[in-house]
């Protein structure tokens, strides 16, 4: 074997064993394998006494529910009801002043008793009235404040018209965990944001106070919190990261090959003549200049109902019995 041979050998040997290191190091570094230095006292909870999810389904969505609660350092509760027509009038202001006080009493012997943590979001659906209501107390007051709550149920609520529940609890669970992760959740403007509605970006990039902007827009904030979820998804993939480890070791390697036969040592300086070379000559012609003008859009200040067709609730902050407060929201799905 010759010396270029043997380094060229030496050099793919090299780089094969950095490639399976880099691998083994990308497996043991995706969530599945990594092991929590503690458990995280934030967890999910489904209390599904409508029976609106299978046996597989609930156990499915606890599992992902309880990943974005350790994500989102909230607690994440799921309450279904079927009875609700027994107990109120068929009439939305009355609906929601007992959902809203039912929920209150709920928390407050929840987090007394240590089921919860003072800090939760909490969904709850009755399938009867198909009333929707989302609550958040503690750090969630904040990180869902109204106007992110309106989005959210506008971004959930056409599952609940298809019945497809697992999905509708699901995206709650996945908005919570966005919002709570989001940089400017924490910025001590939360509070004050949540009266006047500026702090309201959605997944999708636009501004929970934008959500009544029709079926459309509905539609494109779908589409767009979609492929996130999409992207997001393939990212933590182990056959995506094993992949891209593969790739990049067989382009390591192929450069290291190719370059392994010596390198061009001639530049531009090399035949160029600095004492006697120079600028001959300079020209800068000025031709002309183009400027286009486009009218500015004039804003569109219609309100349309959202594609629920539920519309904006009167809101559903308040402060419970036990003197917890807390954001909320409501509307008929």
């Amino acid at each position: 074997m010759t010396v270029k041979h043997k380094k060229n050998f030496i050099a793919i040997r090299l780089m094969l064993m950095i490639s399976c290191i880099y691998i083994i190091a990308t497996v043991l570094g995706t969530p599945k394998f990594i092991v929590m230095a503690e458990d995280s006292k934030h967890s999910a909870h489904i209390e599904d006494n409508a029976g609106l999810l299978s046996d597989s389904e609930e156990s499915n969505l606890l599992q992902k529910l309880t990943d974005y609660a350790v994500k989102s350092e909230l607690d994440l509760v799921i309450l279904t009801t079927d009875d609700l027509n027994t107990k109120v009038k068929d009439d939305d202001t009355a609906i929601m002043n007992y959902v809203k006080g039912f929920l209150e009493d709920y928390i407050d012997e929840n987090l007394d008793n240590g089921t919860f943590t003072e800090d939760v979001a909490i969904l709850y659906f009755d399938s009867t009235y198909r009333w929707l209501n989302i609550q958040g107390y503690g750090s969630a007051e904040n990180i869902l404040n109204d106007d992110r709550i309106e989005t959210i149920l506008d971004k959930i609520s056409s599952y609940f018209g298809e019945n497809d529940y697992y999905n509708a609890f699901l995206n709650f669970g996945k908005n919570a965990k966005y919002y709570a992760t989001l940089q400017s959740t924490n910025s001590g403007n939360s509070s004050n944001s949540s009266q006047n509605g500026s702090n309201n970006t959605s997944p999708n990039g636009s501004h929970g106070n934008n959500y009544n902007s029709g079926h459309g827009q509905t539609s494109q904030n779908n589409y767009n919190d979609t492929q996130r979820q999409f992207v997001e998804n393939v990212l933590y993939k182990t056959w995506f990261q094993l992949l891209a480890a593969i790739i990049i070791g067989v382009i390591t390697v192929a450069i290291m090959a190719s370059r392994s036969g010596g390198r061009v040592t001639i530049n531009n300086h090399t035949y160029l003549n600095e004492g006697n070379s120079g600028i001959v000559a300079r020209r800068d012609d000025y031709i002309s200049t183009s400027v286009t003008k486009v009218k500015r859009p004039e804003p569109n200040h219609t309100t349309n109902t959202s594609s629920s067709g539920g519309g904006r609730s009167s809101g559903g902050g308040g402060v419970s019995s036990g003197g917890r407060s807390h954001s909320g929201g409501g509307r008929r799905v």
